[in-house]
């Protein structure tokens, strides 16, 4: 966190800090002459906001079970990158999504694609949250980009969230950020600022899969022989951050290890991990190992890691969902960002890592050595052996 006349950004570089700075304390002091619009008493309409990654956005989930309870009759829309629609389709919290694809957030295309995306969807966004008229916006985001912005110019009656990423002076509700703590909490923390009776220990990420969906996974399980309630390992050895991968040969001996206890291997990942599953599977037996590395639906993926008996992965989004579904998790940690705030949240979430005095260092390039990705197959197995999936 930086400081910049008397509020705190999530900054790495001073010199960014400084310019939201600027532009807040000069908006601070021209729109406090409209003054802040007062909390709706009859909330019809919610928007929640969290445009950035697949991960994150499972992460907020958490927030809607508690926010339909305080708002029964309300109806309840949600504003995402396109790239996060799929984690939302079977949420029995959520009416509609409405897409705005973020340049900054938005992997897929070049720069001129990203910011030529960015510029339409937000147009398009603009236009349905002002037909909607929402009483109520609440941005999960406390990072720049956030949606504040958008949101404001859009004419949602009352805007809640944090102002770390900047344009707080567009919030009518700026909610205290918290260090130290799980990003759920700091969910908790928005919905609890306007009246939402939750307790920590009740607060949970959510991903419904479709009939439809578990019985795809089932069949597609089934055509690699693995039977329903046969005991299989799941392990995803890549990430969209390739600073967080961990080496072949650390992965190659940890599967040798777990093959000597009869249980099956089955490897898995989208496209850009087909070069990683390769390497993993080269100069070696593959029996007891299953691949199904393809770009899957997202609930059919889901349903295959419910299954599992065990998921072994990185620091990235399948872990996430893996814990959020109850299926035990290993997590191969790197040192960029924080467990404390953002580990898988679940109860059987094993975390194995380094700690060098750098981490966390939340460089989102990491750095050239990533000591702290020197992990050794013992200290994974030993995880595993730990966690309660036998």
């Amino acid at each position: 966190m930086i400081t910049v006349l008397g509020r705190q950004y999530h900054f790495q570089k001073r010199r960014w800090a400084i310019i939201i700075g600027l532009i807040d304390a000069l908006g601070t002091f021209l729109f406090s002459l409209l003054g802040r619009n007062i909390e709706p008493m009859n909330v019809r309409k919610i928007l929640v906001s969290r445009i950035d990654h697949l991960g994150d956005v499972l992460l907020a989930t958490c927030a809607l079970p508690h926010l339909k309870r305080a708002y029964p009759d309300a109806k309840i829309d949600f504003l995402i990158g396109e790239w996060a629609k799929d984690l939302l389709v079977n949420n029995p919290y959520v009416n509609e999504t409405i897409t705005y694809n973020s340049f900054l957030h938005n992997r897929s295309g070049s720069l001129w694609h990203r910011i030529r995306s960015d510029a339409i969807s937000f147009l398009n966004a603009f236009k349905k949250i002002r037909k909607e008229r929402y009483d109520l916006s609440i941005d999960l985001r406390a990072y720049f980009i956030n949606s504040i912005p958008l949101l404001y110019l859009s004419g949602v009656e009352y805007i809640v969230g944090y102002g770390t990423g900047g344009f707080g002076f567009l919030l009518d509700k700026e909610v205290l950020y918290r260090t130290g703590i799980h990003e759920v909490l700091h969910i908790a923390d928005l919905i609890k600022s306007i009246g939402v009776d939750v307790k920590d220990e009740e607060i949970r990420p959510l991903y419904k899969i479709s009939i439809l969906g578990e019985e795809r996974a089932k069949s597609l399980l089934k055509s690699e022989h693995i039977q329903s309630g046969e005991s299989f390992i799941l392990i995803h050895p890549g990430t969209s951050d390739k600073k967080k991968e961990w080496n072949i040969q650390g992965w190659k001996t940890i599967i040798n290890d777990l093959k000597q206890s009869g249980v099956k291997i089955v490897l898995c990942g989208g496209s850009n991990d087909i070069h990683i599953v390769k390497a993993i599977l080269s100069e070696g037996s593959q029996n007891g190992i299953v691949n199904i590395t393809s770009p899957l639906p997202l609930e059919v993926f889901a349903g295959v890691v419910k299954r599992a008996s065990l998921v072994i992965g990185l620091d990235s989004f399948p872990c996430h969902l893996a814990a959020a579904l109850g299926t035990p998790t290993v997590v191969l940690w790197s040192g960029i960002n924080d467990p404390a705030q953002w580990r898988p949240y679940g109860n059987n979430v094993k975390i194995v890592r380094k700690d060098p005095s750098c981490a966390p260092c939340y460089r989102s390039k990491g750095c050239e050595q990533m000591t702290c990705m020197d992990i050794s197959p013992e200290e994974v197995l030993e995880r595993v052996h730990f966690a309660d999936w036998k």
